[in-house]
């Protein structure tokens, strides 16, 4: 399986078996329509071991969580805007978004922890020439 992201959906691709139009297996989409944009992904391995999670971070600021092609969960504003980073640590998900705050969630039985478990803000790293801290930090290249 391979997973993409576009305007306003998640996009699940997988190989169906071998014709002799496609003897490699022709790769086909299954897109799971939402209310706004996925901004990023990460994979992470399930608590129990056995299956491969997907997180994706949204233009909302929600987090959600996947497995196979089915949404499980969400965490609704876990960020007051776009969730532009998602990375599984050792410690959990941890979480980049527009609203400069690095957060780490922890898991609880198969979720995600409603609340954050530590928050970082990121604006006191933002400095200009003259150290003073502006306003705001570019969270996410854009080139």
């Amino acid at each position: 399986m391979a997973v993409t992201t576009g305007a306003k959906h998640v996009g699940f691709w997988t190989v169906k078996d071998p014709t002799p139009e496609f003897p490699r297996g022709e790769w086909v989409v299954t897109k799971k329509e939402g209310e706004d944009n996925p901004l990023c992904m990460c994979f992470a391995m399930s608590a129990d071991g056995e299956t491969t999670e997907l997180f994706t971070g949204h233009q909302d600021g929600s987090i959600k969580n996947w497995v196979g092609s089915q949404e499980q969960y969400s965490v609704v504003k876990a960020h007051l805007r776009g969730v532009t980073q998602v990375v599984w640590t050792a410690g959990g998900l941890l979480s980049g978004g527009v609203d400069c705050k690095l957060k780490l969630w922890q898991r609880k039985k198969n979720q995600l922890e409603k609340l954050p478990y530590k928050i970082m803000d990121l604006k006191v790293f933002a400095c200009n020439q003259r150290g003073d801290i502006s306003n705001f930090v570019v969270p996410k290249s854009i080139d």
